[in-house]
């Protein structure tokens, strides 16, 4: 829409919805010059928006920051002031809304109060953000949720938490779309946690500590993968120097690779990480070649499947010269 005259050459556009638009400009000068125009684009982002949480009591240095997920643009966590000079926090990742993130030095018994501040991007549009007052203070307990695993092949694990004599429970706070997730008893800090999706997981162990409001939180990142189960395709004969192999695709987030295992020669292989890719002798020899894909998810041993290539060299047919017979033999 043209909030000005659209015979202007410089009009103020307004659009419903934001997306790529194309304008053309017409000039007419009739009935001698005709029409001409020119066209120019035009990118209309929208406008982000930050939202940072509310303000936060953390018993111990450590805990989750909980920021909305930016429905446009990217985030980005910074540390903005501190009550009582000295501390300062570092986050686990400060491009995740709800990372995590540790004060250091540990927190006085009055505690210590970080302003933090939740800025999102997109594009060329103003930045925005929003703070969040975590506030830190010291509680005497040892307790941790344990340490990040990678698993292989399997859809639960066993925690190993320390409560340090205090009570606690497990919580999901993030993992895969659609994953239906438990534990066997969240109460219970060495509990086996139980899922039926692979992917990442977050797990919180919050341990109530009296005094403190929100217990003492703290997190591990669980990384289940898909053990790989690399099918090569099947076996070829080749009346040609060149042919498509077509492995399947790795599961899960695994990658692949093609290597020539044995034959007369070398082949030629357009792009060894991709299961469906070009082959071809080049100046290397006809014969039996076999080849090799082999599947690596990372925290489970590499897994292959080969294939048997036999090229072979098309046979080339001649009758002879045409001639005229005389008699009844030739």
């Amino acid at each position: 829409n043209f909030i000005q005259d659209a015979n202007r050459p410089d009009p103020i556009v307004e659009v419903s919805q934001p997306g790529v638009y194309k304008l053309f400009f017409n000039e007419t000068n009739d009935p001698i010059c005709g029409t001409i125009s020119d066209s120019t684009t035009i990118t209309f982002l929208e406008l982000p928006t930050a939202d940072a949480g509310t303000d936060l009591t953390a018993c111990g240095a450590t805990t989750l920051l909980h920021a909305a997920l930016p429905t446009v643009g990217k985030g980005h966590w910074t540390q903005v002031a501190s009550s009582t000079p000295g501390y300062s926090v570092t986050f686990t990742n400060d491009s995740v809304n709800n990372t995590k993130v540790v004060l250091s030095p540990a927190p006085p018994v009055a505690g210590v109060t970080i302003t933090l501040r939740w800025s999102v991007t997109n594009g060329n549009c103003p930045n925005v953000f929003d703070e969040v007052d975590v506030t830190f203070i010291d509680v005497p307990s040892n307790s941790n949720a344990g340490t990040d695993a990678t698993y292989c092949d399997q859809l639960t694990a066993v925690m190993n938490a320390n409560d340090d004599g205090a009570s606690g429970v497990w919580t999901v706070i993030s993992g895969p779309t659609g994953a239906v997730s438990t534990f066997d008893a969240d109460a219970d800090p060495l509990t086996t946690f139980r899922t039926d999706l692979y992917g990442v997981y977050t797990l919180q162990r919050t341990v109530t500590v009296a005094g403190c409001p929100n217990g003492v939180i703290d997190a591990i990142i669980l990384d289940l993968r898909q053990k790989p189960t690399p099918s090569a395709g099947s076996d070829q004969i080749i009346c040609n120097d060149s042919t498509t192999v077509d492995a399947l695709t790795p599961k899960d987030r695994g990658t692949g690779t093609w290597t020539v295992v044995s034959g007369p020669g070398s082949l030629t292989i357009d792009d060894i990480t991709k299961a469906h890719t070009g082959v071809s002798l080049g100046l290397n020899p006809f014969g039996t070649y076999v080849l090799q894909w082999e599947e690596i998810n990372v925290g489970c041993p590499p897994q292959n499947d080969q294939i048997q290539l036999e090229f072979q060299q098309q046979p080339l047919a001649s009758a002879d010269l045409d001639g005229a017979i005389c008699g009844d033999e030739y």
